[in-house]
């Protein structure tokens, strides 16, 4: 399977997964832009949305300044926004969590209530043992 261009903190056989799930969703929505978000405009089906979470401006404008690089690459660009905590969010297929380490479990949780049934929810990171934590968490909470 080829992968589309990115740049980020993601192995080839990362993007490979994320790549796959985001081709078989509807609706993806990730919390931390960066290579993810490339993939995902990349990888979506163009009738799919894609929302794009993160704590900081800087780096929502640094990877709209790729995407727009990455021109007539991009199949769906993604819906920004800056995390609130509790804000409701559409449902998904496919919600990927990744971003700001102190933020990942609230989000997770709250994501938790707007995946469809079926869904998918992956984390990044999952050697590091907050991560593991954040995973272990939501286990329990739902």
């Amino acid at each position: 399977m080829s992968v589309y261009p990115y740049i980020g903190d993601l192995s080839r056989a990362d993007a490979i997964v994320l790549v796959d799930l985001a081709q078989r969703s509807s609706c993806v929505i990730e919390f931390g832009v960066g290579g993810s978000t490339m993939l995902f405009a990349q990888a979506l089906s163009s009738d799919a949305a894609f929302i794009s979470i993160d704590t900081s401006q800087e780096w929502i404008d640094r990877i709209s300044q790729r995407l727009r690089e990455l021109g007539g690459m991009i199949q769906v660009p993604p819906v920004f926004k800056l995390l609130r905590a509790g804000e409701p969010l559409p449902q998904a297929d496919f919600v990927f969590v990744d971003g700001a380490d102190e933020h990942r479990r609230s989000f997770a949780l709250d994501a938790w209530r707007s995946l469809r049934a079926g869904g998918t929810m992956a984390f990044h990171d999952t050697r590091r043992i907050g991560d593991v934590a954040n995973v272990n968490a939501l286990i329990q909470h739902s």
